[in-house]
């Protein structure tokens, strides 16, 4: 049985349930001030999430056509506007390969929209992409829900990484890509 805490001290309805041990809020939209001795907009922790999300091969001009796949895995952790996300995919075939710039759609959440606000993110693991162009490194842009990859300019590991991996010249539709990024939410 649920026990509503009727005041906090002050006679002021707290809005709280306990059930179980766990304390619920009775209404939306409320959270924990943490680190704080007074209610601070900055420091209330008033969202936090866990799931799963479906994440794709992509491109950036235009979709692969008749994917398989062996793994297609996607999680994430939301916590305040900070969202952490793991992604496991492994393409077993493609009729296609996708057009453009690589990329792996269907994050989450938007991005922030602060303008040239790039976030970062790493790549753990490949497979089956071309030696010239396999994904080193990936980032989100302002305002999105997908992740694009780079690699270094040439075969010298010192040149900048900043070339986008094309579709057409790095995958055949058997590639393994294992990656992993933190951004904040719109």
């Amino acid at each position: 049985m649920a026990a509503t805490i009727p005041t906090n001290g002050l006679g002021v309805d707290a809005g709280l349930d306990i059930a179980g041990g766990n304390l619920t809020f009775t209404t939306a939209d409320k959270g924990v001030h943490l680190g704080v001795t007074s209610a601070t907009a900055s420091n209330l922790l008033d969202d936090y999430e866990v799931g799963t999300f479906t994440p794709t091969l992509n491109g950036t001009a235009s979709a692969p056509s008749g994917v398989t796949y062996n793994t297609r895995l996607g999680f994430y952790e939301k916590i305040g506007d900070i969202v952490h996300v793991h992604v496991h995919l492994s393409a077993a075939s493609m009729s296609s390969v996708p057009g453009g710039a690589l990329t792996v759609t269907g994050l989450p959440f938007t991005s922030d929209t602060t303008s040239s606000f790039l976030q970062a993110g790493s790549v753990g693991l490949t497979s089956n992409f071309a030696t010239t162009e396999a994904p080193q490194v990936s980032y989100i842009n302002p305002n999105t829900t997908l992740m694009n990859f780079v690699c270094n300019n040439s075969s010298d590991g010192r040149n900048n990484l900043e070339d986008a991996i094309t579709c057409a010249n790095a995958m055949s539709g058997n590639e393994l890509l294992v990656a992993s990024a933190t951004y904040r939410s719109a």
